[in-house]
């Protein structure tokens, strides 16, 4: 059991994403949140440049749960987001494709963390680039 959690912490340590964030729960112990590799439709974005920016803002994605997450909703769940960046850098849109959860407050709180990501300017021409985003939180 020891060489399996051993296994599973080194393999998120390595996969591309965002790292793994801790924070803490005080009612129900660490909170642990980790982000999957993003999915890349469209030129001129590479997953690299959209997976810093995205590791950028757990801390934000652990207030959102803190200030919204009760102690009697799930302890582990996903949420996608498929979010659009325009080639002068912006955030355009953001939809869930997946929630993981029903509250509403946590929902709006990550659509809006999205929204204010700010990424390179690309020339006009690549058009804009679709990102579809998972984040995983679980309460260990």
């Amino acid at each position: 059991m020891n060489n399996f959690i051993l296994f599973a912490g080194l393999l998120f340590m390595f996969m591309p994403g965002c790292d793994i964030a801790n924070a803490q729960d005080a009612q129900n112990g660490s909170l642990s949140i980790f982000c999957t590799a993003p999915a890349v439709y469209g030129k001129g974005r590479e997953e690299s440049e959209i997976a810093e920016r995205v590791n950028l803002k757990t801390q934000y994605f652990a207030n959102c749960y803190g200030r919204n997450i009760t102690s009697g909703e799930a302890r582990e769940f996903k949420v996608r987001f498929r979010f659009v960046i325009k080639p002068a850098g912006n955030v355009d849109s953001v939809t869930i494709v997946f929630d993981g959860t029903k509250n509403a407050g946590f929902l709006e709180c990550m659509k809006g963390i999205f929204m204010q990501m700010q990424f390179a300017k690309i020339p006009l021409n690549h058009g804009d680039c679709a990102v579809e985003q998972s984040v995983i939180f679980r309460v260990l």
